[in-house]
């Protein structure tokens, strides 16, 4: 269907909408100063901006009150909220572009312009008064999540292993082991130099891209999962006493051109999106922080990271997120890292 509203489009859903208990923000760990483990005593200011109910669309259930949603042209996208909350109230879902239609289990659909590029989509709900509740609860103060929505350039625009004069490569056709999280990604995410998307709360698009070919255009491939992992694992640090406000990501997207010039795997998955090399910089000199307060940098700060990760992995509520996890050393060309994935089973090297 054709791109039918060209500007707001507003649907309303009055009353309770409930669908399963969302994420909730996760309990403090402590920090023990030892080896492999984050040095006690760091305050941190860090806000996780969860909003007090998600929004699931597709295979993601996010609580952030910015995040990333991928689509293709023409794409009807089902958003609903999920309020595991006692606070009832009425739910917006507000669209600068695209076609919204509410249905009639208190969800919506949007259905995606026709034309390449990023709009907004935003769940709100407003607030209410506790005799106004439909179905009782408490009282719900007003919250939104926007949903910064990117209408890809779709895989079917790779020609002669370009996109737009983007050199990219070719994906492997036959998946790894016949799973279908190797097959080709759906689309590609345009990077400007004109300005910067903020793809989740402590993490943009200009963070992820391929070291090559230089200069502009220059497509990205970018998972929602991966953003979902980064941002819990974000948590994990500050909780523990790393004050981080976001991650360095050492390699995030590679295309299969560039990964192959650089002699990585061929089905590795940061040509996928859903990878990246991770580590914290917070005096900016460009190699991990001292995380363990050893005095050292070394494998024994990147171990810190790993262990939050082997964690999270190894937890019933973030097993959605299971994947790949290795750890670095120093070497002249970069200090100790961790490797994340969403491969969406357990690797470990």
């Amino acid at each position: 269907m054709s791109d039918r509203l060209t500007g707001l489009a507003r649907s309303l859903v009055l009353g309770a909408i409930v669908a399963a208990a969302s994420a909730v923000a996760p309990g403090a760990t402590s920090a023990i100063e030892k080896e492999g483990e984050p040095h006690a005593g760091r305050p941190s200011g860090f806000a996780s901006e969860r909003a007090t109910f998600s929004v699931r669309f597709r295979d993601i259930v996010t609580p952030y009150r910015v995040f990333l949603m991928t689509a293709v042209p023409g794409e009807r996208v089902r958003l609903e909220v999920v309020d595991g909350s006692s606070l009832r109230g009425r739910y917006i879902l507000e669209a600068d572009r695209g076609v919204v239609a509410p249905l009639p289990d208190g969800a919506w659909t949007w259905e995606a312009p026709a034309e390449e590029g990023t709009y907004r989509v935003v769940i709100r709900r407003e607030a209410a008064s506790g005799s106004g509740n439909a179905g009782g609860g408490r009282p719900a103060a007003e919250d939104a999540i926007t949903l910064n929505a990117v209408v890809m350039v779709p895989m079917e625009t790779l020609a002669g292993g370009e996109v737009h004069g983007y050199r990219v490569g070719d994906f492997p056709q036959e998946p790894y082991r016949d799973l279908p999280q190797y097959l080709p990604p759906r689309g590609f995410i345009p990077l400007t130099p004109a300005g910067d998307l903020q793809v989740s709360p402590h993490f943009t698009l200009a963070q992820f891209p391929c070291k090559g070919p230089p200069g502009f255009p220059k497509y990205v491939v970018l998972s929602e999962k991966l953003l979902l992992k980064l941002e819990l694992l974000l948590e994990r640090a500050n909780e523990a006493g790393i004050a981080a406000p976001t991650f360095q990501v050492l390699s995030g997207f590679r295309s299969p051109w560039y990964n192959a010039d650089i002699g990585r795997p061929r089905y590795s998955r940061h040509i996928y999106g859903d990878a990246a090399d991770i580590y914290v910089d917070n005096d900016a000199d460009g190699r991990m922080d001292d995380l363990n307060g050893d005095g050292r940098i070394d494998l024994a700060d990147a171990t810190v990271l790993h262990r939050l990760v082997e964690k999270m992995d190894g937890a019933a509520k973030t097993a959605h997120l299971i994947g790949g996890l290795g750890q670095y050393p120093t070497t002249p060309h970069h200090g100790p890292f961790i490797h994340i994935d969403t491969r969406e089973y357990r690797a470990r090297w």
